[in-house]
């Protein structure tokens, strides 16, 4: 699942020196799990130990998700809250998650309104949330897209100002013209 992770959210080569007792140097799979290790996306079951061949859970399958639109900068409020009928049954660290990534339509819940957290993802439930995640993440981009020769000019500190302000906007539909924008944002 790793490999998918970095080949799918263009995860940047490791930058870590972390070690894995059960990622031995030179596996066809050391890269991608020291490159999504090092990104945060995953990190293992434990400090020394990454979980190679242990199936994934669907609410770490949700952390995951989470994870990455967080580190998109993917504005994840708004949505449809929805209680299941297992919800007591989700782990404290996976709630919020699980709550986000089901009310942006990332994943969903299986039969029965039944949540199913320490249930094992199967391969097609973590493929169409890592699609529905990258499609999440394609349309945010793409909303974006209508301030691209603002935020050209812009120094980083007013580019954060901008996205800020871009995300402001579409939560509540709003709509602004460039040259407002461009004289809200320098003055």
């Amino acid at each position: 699942f790793a490999k998918i992770l970095v080949n799918a959210f263009d995860v940047t080569e490791n930058k870590s020196s972390k070690i894995f007792y059960d990622v031995p140097a030179g596996t066809w799979y050391a890269p991608y799990v020291l490159s999504i290790a090092s990104s945060g996306l995953m990190r293992g079951v434990s400090e020394n130990e990454f979980g190679v061949g242990l199936s994934l859970s669907r609410q770490d399958l949700a952390v995951i998700l989470k994870r990455f639109l967080d580190n998109e900068n993917i504005e994840l409020s708004g949505g449809t809250a929805v209680v299941y009928a297992d919800s007591g049954d989700i782990a404290g660290y996976a709630k919020e998650a699980i709550e986000v990534i089901c009310a942006k339509g990332v994943m969903i819940p299986r039969e029965n309104n039944l949540w199913e957290p320490t249930a094992y993802a199967t391969r097609a439930e973590a493929a169409m949330a890592v699609y529905n995640a990258l499609m999440l993440r394609k349309e945010y981009n793409d909303s974006l897209a209508t301030y691209p020769d603002v935020l050209d000019e812009l120094s980083a500190k007013n580019k954060e100002v901008a996205l800020n302000l871009a995300n402001n906007l579409r939560k509540e539909n709003a709509v602004v013209e460039l040259n407002d924008l461009k004289t809200e944002l320098t003055g």
